[in-house]
């Protein structure tokens, strides 16, 4: 107790010592022994979220819950740092089984304790040492350790242990339990209970003295042979509950005092732990210690009398959990007591709601377990044949529907099924001539259902699964229509992460029609809907961040840096993998060597054949990397690319941009006219507006300045909307550098958004600035590949390469400092030798790491 006090002054106490050594005992018995310190006690069993445990350490330090739904490590850890500064802890927060605490908890936790230390006072309780910065704390003062060799009992202690479990005993029979359990507290209460339950203690003791104390397993079949047979049916019966409520234990059981037989068990502290909770009394929670649950778990796998009546009392009570509605609960405690028949008839009934609930496995394990009931049960091969396709084993999915269309009893409801047609979706994304023709069936099988019935998580799941293939068809209108209405139907009925799975997929839809601020604030509210242990979660998250991703980069700002996508599997759904890929390939461009780029071109052969629109995105990115790297041939290329799908308009972009890097400004213009005009077809949200904005450049340059002005308000007014800064970016080799066009504009026709525009422009200059600030930053060593030195330019140089930076010319650069165009490329060549660029693109990206421009 003196240590808990002395460490507890401090901002981390971490009690680490194996299972059963009296660690949470202890500290329960600490926190009793202290009424004037209130506590907060966490456990991990189960997951605790990142951001409830930061909410509870705002709880602590008097500060209000401020985080909802899940956000990034690294904006939780500032808002919560931010949060608690000068703050000082009110509260101690104890945190049992702390060791199972994700690496985002510890990483926050590392965090406060190592910059706010007076504003947290931590207890851990750990089977083994957390993943903390231990020495650093250490020496800080803010770190004490308390071992398992600490939590051992005194003689004395131990002796009043065993007399208060047994009172009766001899003292040989004491003596000799203290020898052999040498304070360790989980030996102490079962050897105890054992042999003090048993006719002959000394006899008793004589046997646990031969066969050794190592075997605490059979100490706890001893101790649980011993109970009541009112106590063994209900350890039984909630053997498979990771914790449970005096409400539950009586309904699981059927027992009407199973809530007082477990707080009698609870003052052992060892059979059954009481959870820690501020909450009501009624509200308390219990769990098994894990030494008797293993027991309890392998004797109801191997059956007996007692467990068939466990197991007959868990089956009702299961069905009501599922008649009412609880399903989830209600399949789990079914395959718990191994009622096959009623597991799979839950299956057939609500397969797809057990699916997005993650019972996958369990499902699988059912059929295994219990061939001859699926067998008789045809409506659960369609959700089989679901389960597979998820698993992207597409021949085992066949076999299942295969089954059911071949049996005419049952052809016609698989038809129309919600699972069969989920089947048809996710199967038809490998195979870009099924898609179409799928997409339309269930298109109309959607709007059948919907007109006869309430929607239910089953048909939202079928709703978002729509959405998400009509976006990789390119048909936006209908994907954001089914979208829309998957997420505001799952919302109203309590359904959050099939609501932030459809939002996810609209935040996508938005960005590709061109609605890049829409699309981060459905991002945002998606993941702030994410739940903690969904099995959409991963995927979900992972395509929010991506949409926050695409909506930032149309803003030419600094973002927190790069996000945790890196090592992030590739998506299942296409649309959203395309996007990680294009990513994925932004982040490489400051090290990218030019050419074709294989992360843009080169798509995994699991993605089905790419429909127009998402070519035309990826044809897109090619571009900008030509255009970063004055590649005329690939630009050339990617407008007869863009022809081939039929994008008019952006391969008249493409031919214009071919033909300014060839020194043809008049042919470049005359490329854009159409599309300047809206007589082009176009695929792409933003082709228009930039050819209105590299049009604009050319026209001014040729002396249209009247007619560069028109253009480039009229983008302007297009924009302002929406704040999309990058068709605005300088993409003329021969035009009048876009910085300059915006300012005149901005003297001559002053707005805010025009204002805010010439602000961020100004920071970033050229096509290759959409690029590079999607990539990690490096520092100049990495950069040149070489020594880190700062070379010497002479100051012609130096104002030849502001020039390039602005965008010019050689032309440009040699009308500006009055010099020939042939003495500008020997200022050029002396300049990328002493920095050691071969391009413009690398020269600027090593200018402006090197702070020389």
């Amino acid at each position: 107790m003196r240590m808990l006090d002395d460490s507890t002054r401090g901002a981390l106490t971490v009690v680490s010592a194996p299972a059963g050594t009296g660690k949470t005992l202890t500290v329960a018995r600490w926190c009793a022994s202290r009424p004037d310190l209130p506590v907060i006690w966490l456990n991990a069993v189960g997951g605790v979220p990142p951001q409830v445990l930061a909410n509870h350490l705002r709880a602590a330090a008097g500060m209000p819950s401020s985080v909802a739904g899940r956000v990034q490590q690294n904006v939780l850890i500032r808002q919560v740092a931010h949060d608690l500064t000068g703050c000082e802890a009110e509260q101690v927060v104890v945190i049992d089984d702390a060791h199972l605490l994700s690496a985002q908890c510890f990483a926050l936790l590392n965090e406060l304790v190592s910059r706010y230390p007076q504003a947290v006072r931590l207890v851990l309780i750990c089977r083994w040492d957390p993943p903390i910065t231990r020495l650093a704390h250490a020496l800080s003062g803010n770190l004490s350790v308390i071992r398992g060799t600490a939590l051992q009992m005194s003689r004395r202690e131990a002796s009043e242990l065993v007399l208060a479990h047994a009172s009766h005993l001899p003292p040989e029979v004491v003596d000799a339990i203290l020898d052999r359990a040498q304070g360790w507290a989980a030996l102490i209460v079962l050897a105890t209970r054992t042999v003090a339950l048993s006719p002959d203690p000394l006899t008793a003791m004589d046997y646990l003295t031969q066969r050794g104390w190592v075997l605490a397993d059979m100490l706890a079949s001893q101790v649980f042979s011993t109970l009541s047979s009112r106590t063994r049916h209900l350890l039984l019966c909630i053997a498979f509950e990771e914790t449970v409520t005096p409400e539950i234990a009586v309904r699981v059981s059927g027992d009407s005092r199973a809530g007082q037989l477990l707080a009698d068990l609870a003052m052992s502290g060892l059979l059954v732990i009481r959870e820690g909770r501020e909450a009501a009394p009624e509200a308390e929670l219990y769990r098994i210690h894990p030494l008797l649950l293993e027991v309890l778990q392998r004797q109801t796998r191997s059956g007996g009398v007692d467990v068939m009546r466990a197991r007959a009392v868990v089956r009702r009570a299961a069905r009501w959990d599922a008649t009412h509605g609880d399903i989830d609960q209600g399949f789990r405690r079914l395959v718990a007591a191994q009622a096959w028949d009623d597991a799979v008839q839950l299956i057939a009934d609500h397969g797809a709601e057990l699916l997005m609930l993650g019972h996958a496995r369990q499902m699988v394990a059912v059929a295994h377990a219990a061939p001859e009931a699926i067998e008789q049960a045809p409506h659960a091969w369609t959700v089989l044949a679901l389960e597979r396709s998820l698993r992207s084993d597409y021949d085992g999915a066949r076999r299942w529907l295969d089954r059911l269309r071949r049996n005419p009893r049952y052809a016609e409801r698989t038809a129309k099924s919600i699972d069969a047609a989920l089947v048809d979706l996710i199967q038809a994304r490998t195979d870009g001539w099924a898609l179409p023709p799928t997409v339309d069936r269930v298109r109309g099988l959607v709007e059948s259902i919907a007109a006869r019935s309430a929607p239910k998580a089953p048909l939202i799941w079928l709703l978002t699964e729509l959405g998400a293939a009509e976006n990789w068809l390119g048909r936006l209108q209908n994907a954001e229509k089914h979208l829309r209405r998957a997420a505001s139907t799952a919302r109203s009925l309590g359904l959050s992460g099939l609501a932030a799975t459809a939002m996810s997929h609209l935040a996508l839809t938005a960005y590709m029609q061109g609605h890049a601020r829409l699309c981060g604030m459905l991002a945002d509210r998606a993941l702030s809907m994410v739940p903690a242990g969904a099995h959409t979660e991963d995927q979900t998250y992972t395509r929010a961040i991506i949409a926050q991703e695409l909506a930032a980069s149309c803003e030419l700002t600094e973002t927190p840096g790069p996000s945790d996508l890196a090592d992030s599997p590739l998506q299942a759904d296409p649309t959203t993998a395309v996007w990680q890929l294009i990513l994925a390939a932004r982040r490489q461009l400051p090290g990218d060597s030019g050419g074709d780029g294989p992360a843009l071109v080169d798509l995994p052969t699991e993605l089905p054949p790419t429909p127009p629109l998402m070519s035309a995105f990826l044809i897109g990115e090619r571009c900008f990397r030509a255009l970063v790297h004055e590649d005329q041939v690939l630009m050339d290329k990617l407008a007869n690319d863009f022809a081939a799908i039929g994008a008019d308009a952006e391969a008249a972009v493409a031919r214009a941009l071919c033909a300014d890097l060839a020194g043809d400004p008049q042919a470049a213009a005359a490329s854009l006219a159409p599309v300047v005009e809206d007589k082009a077809r176009r695929l792409l949200p933003t082709t228009h507006l930039v050819a209105l904005v590299y049009a604009a450049q050319l026209q001014d340059s040729l002396g249209f300045h009247s007619s560069a002005e028109d253009m480039l308000l009229e983008a302007i007014r297009d924009t302002a909307a929406q704040r999309l800064t990058t068709p605005f970016l300088h993409w003329s080799a021969s035009g009048t550098p876009m910085q300059d066009l915006l300012h005149r504009v901005a003297d001559l026709r002053p707005s805010p958004w025009l204002r805010e525009l010439c602000d961020h422009l100004d920071e970033h200059l050229g096509a290759g600035a959409l690029l590079e600030r999607a990539a990690p930053a490096q520092d100049a060593a990495q950069l040149l590949d070489g020594p880190a030195h700062i070379p010497t330019l002479t100051q012609r140089e130096h104002d030849v390469l502001v020039h390039l930076a602005r965008g010019s010319s050689y032309a440009d650069v040699a009308d500006a400092l009055y010099i020939s165009k042939n003495t500008v490329k020997t200022h050029v060549s002396s300049l990328y030798a002493k920095i050691g660029a071969s391009r413009r693109s690398d020269a600027l990206t090593i200018s402006r790491t090197l702070r020389l421009i």
